[in-house]
């Protein structure tokens, strides 16, 4: 993360604060977090105010003046609600010191607002010519308008000291086939072909162009967008499909409807993928500093549509996890990731993706490595089809990219086979898997 957006302030400009109080909520790449304020105070001015976007770390967002400092007489440099922050040239003497997110007035002054700077610009002022008096030495603006009443200075005027052509030095330029003819020309000439020109620019007329809006795009779709460019140009995609028989899943899902067991099609491609990992442990790796780790626990991330981006909450051990357990906790994390909910443990990490468009219905598609994960499942959406012996059954197109580097050919295509094997025959999924037939798992 190196920006983020303010959401809302949890405390007003007057309000007393403690270490651990939540100052304010920040959408981060992709989600948002309180921020807790570790010092004691009184918050004297807001810097940032809510819906601030494109602040980066280290800008100040609030002032936090001590106790017995009066904080109604600190000021800062505001932003405006909603617009992004630049970064500034950096300020002179003592001023370029870096200051923290949450500025503390101290010692030494570290900020000049905007409208000090103006002032002293304006009237070409040295800001150590001018005795402050704000808190802890801080300049106000009063510091620079007293100096200036004081020493009688007046604003600077800047003017231009070209050379000035008169309005019969100005050139006119007619355009002739293969050159150019210059020739003088009167001001009122030029203006009168200028608005001939203006005219004739474009032959459409207002309304016949279809109304549109601008969306400005979310922090979570620009992290999104640089961290897969990132690992499609940097990651060895490769790509094994399969197709997979639903009629059992479908059977099956009937019969626990009946018992009142509701869960979906997606929940049981989740529990295959994971006895799938089990089985196959070698495509259940994450790529670490450039050496494959195999990871001890199936946690698998699953794509989360939301206003503001895809999101992918992770089910953790989903191994050793019954169909209704899986259920249950996809929709509690897909609730909270679309009210922007989840806590960073929640959606950072897993050891393996899947993507469902079925319910889209996308017949099939290539979804991309979202690293240090190497593999990601794309499931497209139920079709008929006919079998060997002419009998229509329903089946999944299912994708996967895996990064070759990490897993081998051999590897995918026996994930594939397991996965495969799962879904043609679910009730063992309810056992926890071939392995564990013996021992039943609740669902």
């Amino acid at each position: 993360m190196t920006e983020g957006t303010i959401i809302s302030w949890s405390k007003s400009e007057g309000d007393e604060v403690a270490a651990g109080d939540v100052l304010c909520e920040i959408q981060t790449d992709k989600a948002v977090l309180p921020l807790e304020v570790d010092e004691e105070g009184i918050l004297a001015k807001i810097l940032a105010p809510a819906n601030s976007t494109d602040v980066k770390i280290g800008t100040p967002i609030a002032m936090i003046a001590e106790e017995g400092e009066d904080w109604k007489s600190i000021s800062g440099p505001v932003l405006e609600s909603g617009s992004a922050v630049t970064d500034e040239k950096p300020l002179k003497d003592e001023a370029a010191a870096e200051f923290s997110s949450v500025r503390h007035l101290g010692a030494t002054p570290t900020l000049i607002g905007p409208a000090v700077r103006g002032l002293l610009e304006q009237y070409n002022i040295n800001a150590n010519e001018v005795r402050p008096t704000g808190p802890k030495s801080l300049l106000l603006k009063g510091d620079i308008l007293k100096y200036v009443k004081e020493k009688g200075l007046k604003p600077v005027v800047l003017t231009d000291k070209g050379p000035v052509e008169s309005e019969q030095q100005q050139p006119k330029v007619s355009v002739m086939p293969n050159k150019f003819v210059m020739a003088p020309v009167s001001r009122k000439e030029v203006e009168s072909q200028a608005k001939a020109m203006k005219k004739q620019q474009s032959p459409y007329k207002p309304g016949l162009v279809s109304d549109f809006v601008d969306l400005e795009l979310t922090n979570v779709r620009k992290v999104i967008a640089k961290r897969l460019t990132e690992s499609k140009g940097t990651i060895p995609h490769a790509y094994s499909v399969i197709q997979c028989p639903l009629d059992e899943v479908l059977e099956l899902r009937k019969s626990l409807k009946k018992d009142g067991i509701a869960v979906s099609v997606n929940d049981f491609i989740i529990k295959a993928s994971a006895c799938a990992l089990e089985s196959v442990p070698e495509v259940n790796v994450t790529m670490v500093q450039g050496q494959v780790r195999h990871e001890s626990s199936v946690d698998i991330s699953i794509a989360v549509a939301t206003d503001n981006g895809l999101i992918t909450p992770i089910v953790k051990g989903a191994a050793g996890l019954g169909i209704q357990a899986i259920s249950a906790t996809v929709k509690e994390l897909a609730t909270r990731a679309r009210a922007n909910k989840l806590k960073p443990h929640e959606f950072q990490g897993g050891s393996f993706s899947i993507s469902n468009l079925g319910m889209y219905g996308i017949s099939e598609f290539s979804a991309i490595i979202n690293p240090p994960q190497c593999a990601i499942l794309a499931i497209g959406s139920g079709s008929l089809k006919l079998d060997a012996s002419g009998k229509p059954i329903n089946v999944v197109s299912v994708t996967l990219s895996y990064n070759s580097e990490a897993i081998s050919e051999d590897s995918a295509a026996n994930f594939l086979d397991s996965f495969k094997t799962y879904l043609s025959q679910p009730a063992y999924l309810l056992l926890g898997g071939f392995k564990t037939k013996s021992q039943a798992v609740s669902i």
